[in-house]
């Protein structure tokens, strides 16, 4: 497979992995599935930011205008696009503003800027931030697009802490898959600037501390335990990414990193959401 096939598979993965999480915050919460309107929407944008940012964008003013440092397809880009915005309008109000607000973080944190004739990188040039913001916006995407009402709020309090904590475990893994690659384009990450192994260490803690959590959940969080299935679903995931980023080590391949690590994520989110 060339690398820009197992990219499309990659992000298509990644975009069925938040449909799936969507489900899942519906299915615990409100025992129901979303509207189709809603699981299209979120895969369809999740999909398209990804693509977006594999083409590095680049925001001119002066005249204003948009390049790719890397090659698009454009009709691809405007075809995705334009169904997002049909889904966008099919959403209603209060998901219509939540999906705005997630948007522009996104954009902010995948989008480059040239002012005055120098490019400036977005949030993801930022270490630890890019990570923070990465996994908040994953969790809040697929959790509060998904809010019927706020009766269960520490249900829902519960379900946002453990999955931000989870999806940034796996943010971090990824840096470290991208390790090699940041030290010869000298980009600024947190394996960069801490070493590979201190940030791997910072991951399985993060780890440990979700599984804790979920097998914690009715004394911290005064939660009934109504589902013992999803509870050993999510230990189970904690314990295999655990596994995974233990043997995962500074020789292993892109591929290798993205399979164990966003794999089982959304091996988490299949068995979540079905």
């Amino acid at each position: 497979m060339t690398k820009n096939n197992f990219q499309y598979l990659h992000h298509f993965l990644l975009a069925l992995t938040a449909l799936l999480y969507t489900t899942s915050t519906s299915l615990e919460l409100y025992h129901n599935k979303p509207q189709w309107q809603l699981l299209t929407f979120v895969f369809t944008s999740t999909f398209l930011v990804y693509r977006l940012a594999t083409n590095r964008p680049i925001i001119s003013f002066q005249p204003f205008k948009i390049t790719f440092q890397s090659k698009n397809n454009k009709r691809f880009f405007f075809l995705v696009f334009l169904l997002v915005l049909i889904l966008f309008i099919l959403l209603p109000l209060l998901t219509k503003l939540i999906a705005v607000f997630m948007g522009v973080i996104t954009l902010l944190y995948f989008l480059q800027w040239n002012i005055n004739g120098k490019t400036q990188s977005g949030l993801r040039s930022v270490p630890l931030l890019k990570n923070i913001v990465l996994a908040l916006v994953w969790t809040s995407t697929t959790i509060w697009l998904s809010i019927q009402n706020l009766e269960n709020i520490n249900e829902i309090y519960y379900l946002f802490i453990t999955r931000f904590i989870y999806i940034l475990a796996i943010c971090l893994g990824v840096d470290l898959r991208d390790w090699k690659i940041d030290q010869v384009q000298k980009t600024t990450t947190l394996p960069v600037l801490y070493g590979f192994n201190k940030i791997k260490i910072v991951a399985i803690i993060l780890l440990l501390l979700f599984v804790t959590l979920v097998f914690l959940k009715s004394q911290l969080f005064e939660l009934p335990v109504r589902n013992n299935y999803r509870s050993l679903v999510q230990i189970t995931s904690g314990i295999l990414s655990i596994i995974c980023l233990v043997s995962l080590s500074e020789k292993h391949s892109y591929n290798r990193y993205t399979i164990m690590l966003d794999g089982n994520m959304f091996l988490q989110a299949l068995l979540l959401g079905i």
